[in-house]
């Protein structure tokens, strides 16, 4: 890749400029709005031919970055280049028809990432996992699961040797389900000729009924020994001999034993049902109540499943949040705006400790919805939007000025990292930017730092 002709560097000086562009949204309610100011932002990288098409589960350790979609692409934040990518062409010597479905990826030693192939006539084959060397991108195991259960959620965790996973069956008929494999189990697959080829065996943990979907998998906040996941209802009807059989559930999974720590069938999962965030000591999970006709957030706490509240008109798309240590709050977007739900907020901001809303901010659909995942620094909250990166005071959630020279994905979705004091985030495209974190309030202004 020639660096010199992809990208684009943009070093903008110190000075502050604002002048009003004559945008209004309200803040905390639905028709009082302000103006917001435009700002010049120091933008430090700008570069096209990154990676095609939205992402939605870029994953991050140290300075690397993982973007995951037709192929998996290693960047390197301090270099800003590519170091390697692996598309799914390339992951069997073998001709398998073969991609990576819409599972997540896991860093650990090596990267994990599930593979579906088919056959030339295009119908489901066989599940595989690939171990992929970080540094250099190679195959290092071809796993074969058994079974025919294919890993099939967007979140999965891996606890010492045991990879722990929402899975699919084969056909309609079969239930998906939890279930792990264990790595210390691997044998050798005396079917395939290829180098490095195993087996391994799903250890199922529980099924669900067959119109349900576990396809958000299982979450976990790193270092915790406790896996959390949902389940829910995706039709109406239930099948036949699933009657009976709770369509919809959270639950913990003790992940050093791989069984159930405790389990709530009363929980209220709607269609995409999923694990919002996960603190020290609650775990926020998407509700939708039918009799009341409401979603919002069921708070739980991690080791004992107590429900502590249920906080309604509140939730986040996809995992677009950011949980601030330090101060101790959830930031998070849902994607929304008042036109479509009058009571959801386009940004929240809750007090961690306690589960409670400390700040609103609403949006009608003159503005642009935010559904990507935001990020905190000195008290300043970076929100990228599908037409601009906007900062707010993240202590009251007050709009401090927005820069339309950067901006994200076009549909609103999509993770962010943090390098170096810099936000990074990809325009949905082709073009991933990074913006540095410099800004402070001074006597409630936005002021620029070094």
């Amino acid at each position: 890749m020639n660096t010199k002709n992809d990208m684009r560097w943009l070093v903008i000086g110190s000075l502050l400029l604002i002048s009003s562009c004559g945008c209004h949204f309200p803040i905390t309610s639905h028709s009082n709005g302000e103006d917001v100011s435009t700002i010049m932002t120091d933008v430090v990288l700008q570069q096209k031919g990154v990676y095609h098409g939205p992402i939605f589960n870029l994953q991050q350790e140290d300075s690397y970055v993982y973007l995951r979609g037709n192929s998996i692409v290693k960047y390197d934040l301090s270099q800003h280049s590519i170091k390697w990518e692996r598309k799914e062409t390339e992951l069997f010597e073998q001709n398998h028809n073969a991609d990576y479905g819409v599972s997540d990826i896991i860093l650990a030693e090596e990267i994990y990432a599930p593979i579906r192939t088919y056959d030339d006539n295009m119908y489901f084959k066989s599940p595989y996992l690939v171990a992929i060397d970080k540094e250099t991108g190679g195959v290092i195991k071809r796993i074969r699961i058994l079974d025919q259960k294919y890993i099939y959620s967007y979140r999965w965790v891996k606890y010492n040797s045991k990879l722990f996973f929402g899975y699919r069956g084969q056909s309609y008929t079969d239930r998906d389900g939890f279930g792990y494999i264990d790595l210390n189990e691997l044998k050798t697959d005396t079917e395939s000729t290829e180098e490095n080829a195993y087996t391994a065996a799903v250890h199922t943990i529980m099924e669900i009924p067959q119109n349900c979907a576990a396809l958000y998998g299982v979450s976990a906040l790193p270092g915790d020994s406790y896996g959390y996941a949902v389940w829910y209802p995706c039709k109406d009807t239930i099948a036949s001999g699933d009657e009976g059989l709770p369509q919809h559930g959270i639950m913990a999974i003790n992940l050093q034993t791989g069984g159930i720590e405790w389990k709530d069938e009363s929980y209220q999962a709607g269609l995409g049902a999923d694990i919002q965030s996960i603190t020290d000591k609650y775990v926020f999970a998407f509700e939708r109540n039918k009799v009341i006709d409401k979603r919002g957030v069921a708070i739980y706490k991690k080791e004992t499943g107590e429900r502590l509240k249920s906080l309604w008109n509140v939730w986040s798309a996809n995992k677009d949040f950011i949980w601030d240590k330090e101060n101790q709050r959830i930031y998070l977007t849902t994607g929304t705006a008042i036109e479509e739900f009058p009571e959801v907020a386009a940004i929240y901001c809750l007090n961690a400790e306690t589960g409670d809303i400390i700040w609103s901010r609403y949006r009608d659909w003159s503005e642009p919805q935010i559904g990507m995942q935001p990020q905190v620094h000195q008290g300043i909250l970076y929100v990228p939007t599908a037409r601009y990166l906007e900062l707010y005071d993240a202590s009251n959630g007050k709009p401090l000025g927005r820069d339309a020279r950067v901006w994200g994905d076009g549909e609103n979705f999509g993770d962010s990292a943090v390098w170096n004091n810099c936000i990074f985030f990809h325009d949905g495209r082709d073009t991933l930017f990074g913006v540095a974190m410099n800004w402070k309030v001074v006597n409630g202004q936005l002021v620029k730092g070094e």
